[in-house]
């Protein structure tokens, strides 16, 4: 009888053991790498400069990084993309630049991304944009679904961007909100670009799409990402006003 059993694990099995040894993986890879590129240099060529050395090594670790990354990101999107039109664009865009691949390093940012593609059928190519394209997706398509002529996606995006704008300036990162001090930036936004709109249909919308969530009667952005992009956007206004 063999001892030896074979596992199979399920995806979220996988990524609970990736979170777990990548930091493994980080801490030990700067060791192995400095040793061997010792070994080469006793016995194979003792003539290197410093500077060459630290080349060598930056190198290794890069290239092994996104390697690591590499294999850890088609086997997710195997596992979770059946549009073959959409595998494809996101297999060519991370086998063709190593920089993408260390772009798309994150889970939040990995799975925007396939969003983005699954509607767009396109390939943003910096973090900014994927957030930025992710977010405007959603909107997009909750009016196209919806055909709700009430939903405006330029006045939400107003009102987005003063609540991200003033929540960080008066608080720390994405500390809660109360539902009176968002209503109060959604004024705030519409007497400064001189509109009326719904606020608390608005805020039922990004509610919905998750781009604001409720914790303890407190609203939140969903993720730093999010704040970080529209209060962005609200201070490149300010400084060009």
């Amino acid at each position: 009888m063999s001892l030896i059993t074979k596992v199979k694990l399920n995806n979220r099995q996988k990524a609970i053991g990736t979170i777990l040894l990548f930091p493994w993986y980080l801490y030990f890879a700067p060791s192995i790498f400095n040793f061997l590129i010792k070994l080469y240099i006793m016995y194979v060529n003792d003539n290197l400069t410093s500077e060459t050395i630290n080349t060598y090594f930056n190198v290794l670790i890069t290239l092994s990084t996104a390697v690591f990354l590499l294999i850890i990101f088609r086997d997710f999107i195997k596992k979770n993309v059946d549009e073959e039109d959409v595998k494809e664009l996101l297999f060519t865009s991370i086998n063709g630049s190593e920089r993408f691949v260390q772009i798309i390093n994150t889970p939040l940012i990995l799975s925007r991304l396939i969003e983005i593609v699954r509607y767009k059928k396109e390939i943003p190519h910096s973090e900014g944009e994927i957030i930025a394209e992710f977010l405007n997706c959603l909107l997009a398509r909750e009016k196209e679904e919806k055909q709700d002529a009430r939903l405006d996606i330029k006045r939400i995006i107003y009102l987005l961007r003063m609540i991200a704008f003033e929540s960080l300036e008066k608080k720390e990162a994405n500390s809660g909100m109360t539902e009176s001090e968002v209503l109060k930036y959604c004024s705030k936004s519409m007497d400064t670009y001189r509109f009326q709109y719904d606020a608390l249909y608005a805020l039922d919308i990004v509610l919905q799409l998750g781009i604001l969530e409720k914790r303890e009667d407190l609203y939140v952005f969903s993720h730093q990402a999010y704040q970080d992009y529209y209060y962005a956007m609200e201070e490149l206004a300010v400084i060009q006003s």
